[in-house]
């Protein structure tokens, strides 16, 4: 699936991506680059562990990833998970619910990519066994 098919298939206007980043060449690099990026495994990881500040620190990352690539599934995701972990305590629940959320949005990603580095990542349960 070609990017502009990528953005379609998640709801975004890629006229509005193409004028911000004007190439689509560019705007594919950027968005493997981006799917690819070791934030999501720490994330994973750090969520797992309950390493809240760690886990705070990755969904931030990929926030501004998806912020800056107007995906913004993802970002509206990230930025739950953000302010739920904002100060390091967070309600167990909560952040469990918007972390598989976010995982959903990536999931959502991924399906319509072919982006080998991110489908080949595995990704752990909560309870520490691969999915």
């Amino acid at each position: 699936m070609d990017v502009q098919s990528v953005y379609e298939a998640l709801g975004i206007d890629f006229s509005d991506v193409l004028a911000l980043l004007r190439k689509e060449d560019r705007i594919a690099l950027y968005l493997e680059q981006t799917m690819c990026d070791p934030a999501f495994q720490t994330l994973d990881e750090a969520m797992s562990r309950q390493d809240w500040e760690a886990a705070f620190r990755a969904a931030h990352t990929i926030k501004g990833m998806a912020l800056n690539l107007m995906l913004e599934p993802l970002a509206h995701a990230a930025i739950d998970l953000v302010e739920c972990l904002r100060g390091g305590a967070p309600d167990e629940r909560e952040a469990r619910e918007l972390y598989d959320s976010l995982r959903t949005r990536i999931a959502d990603i991924e399906r319509f990519m072919s982006c080998d580095a991110a489908k080949a990542a595995t990704i752990p349960d909560l309870n520490g066994s691969a999915l």
